[in-house]
């Protein structure tokens, strides 16, 4: 019994070191979609870009989603699906190392990327947006401001309760995400092609490409009435970790006498009749600290709702939804 445990031990640790060689020598060959997309944000921000751009957009989903970008001469969307205040200050910073200042931002985070993180583990760390000395810093901050709670904190997806599950410390995480561990891989290598994913990922770079850096949302065309993350929650417990990288990124734009626009994305109108009033109170005071703080910047501390017709999902805009907010941004925010 004690040689077949071994055996197996040993097989494992074998695959495990097959795996590690094969995403780092073959990434373009093994990521599915939402991997190859932040496998794009890194060839974007870490590379020198058009000197035309002098508009970017930077926040979650529902921005990049939520804005036709064509209809912005010069416009870029770095903002990306499941982001944080944490990815896009690095997004930020690194891209204006490599490129010319834009002369505006549009921003934009749902209150729920500015309450726990969602892709900093699985995406960001998983593919490579952080250098060594980036997470570091990111490390040293999280351990000072809040003794990694935000980082620690698996963010729940049940809109229904809200949990505190903790999982391991991020230092040994980190270590397990830089060396592939097989354990955050299995659905890629469940769900997608993991040898042959080459071409359809270099059709995805030159669509991201051609839409300057927006992705198509695959319920695009249809229509929903579900209930959103923020419409179950009775207060507004913000993220101490990703307040501070709020305030970087407002700093690095002042710094660079960059224009700010900031706003929360509409959300649709079953969502926002059941949004707690405490939450919208506390939510609303958040946002008005900022304006006031940096009162240079256009930053509108209002929420308001587009009919459900608009949306795609409980908080993605179809495309409806997309055309209407692009126009409410030209029209209103500018």
């Amino acid at each position: 019994m004690k040689k077949i445990v071994k055996k197996i031990l040993i097989l494992i640790f074998i695959i495990q070191i097959i795996i590690y060689i094969y995403i780092e020598m073959f990434p373009m060959y093994f990521y599915s979609e939402n991997n190859t997309r932040w496998l794009f944000q890194n060839s974007i921000i870490n590379n020198t870009q058009s000197d035309t751009i002098n508009t970017l957009f930077v926040g979650d989903s529902r921005l990049n989603t939520g804005i036709d970008i064509m209809q912005f001469d010069n416009a870029w969307q770095l903002s990306i699906g499941g982001a944080s205040t944490i990815e896009m200050y690095y997004s930020l910073k690194k891209y204006l190392k490599n490129n010319r200042k834009p002369d505006t931002i549009y921003m934009s985070f749902s209150a729920r990327s500015l309450i726990g993180v969602f892709s900093f583990w699985e995406y960001a760390v998983r593919n490579n947006l952080f250098t060594y000395s980036d997470i570091k810093e990111i490390l040293m901050t999280s351990k000072k401001i809040e003794n990694h709670r935000t980082l620690r904190k698996k963010a729940s997806l049940q809109y229904k309760k809200e949990k505190e599950l903790y999982i391991f410390n991020p230092y040994i995480k980190f270590f397990l995400y830089k060396i592939n561990f097989i354990k955050y891989y299995q659905n890629d290598i469940k769900n997608n092609s993991i040898f042959f994913a080459k071409k359809d990922n270099e059709l995805f770079f030159e669509e991201l490409t051609k839409y300057k850096g927006h992705r198509k949302y695959k319920y695009y065309h249809k229509t929903n009435d579900y209930l959103n993350y923020e419409s179950n929650l009775k207060s507004f417990d913000y993220s101490k970790l990703l307040n501070y990288y709020l305030d970087l990124i407002f700093d690095v734009c002042r710094k660079n006498d960059i224009h700010v626009v900031y706003f929360t994305c509409p959300i649709n109108a079953s969502s926002f009749d059941k949004l707690n009033k405490n939450f919208k109170t506390e939510y609303l005071d958040y946002i008005n600290h900022y304006k006031k703080k940096y009162r240079e910047f256009n930053i509108s501390d209002t929420i308001i709702s587009f009919d459900n017709s608009c949306y795609g999902d409980a908080s993605h805009f179809n495309s409806k939804g997309q055309k209407k907010n692009t126009n409410y941004l030209i029209n209103y925010l500018q």
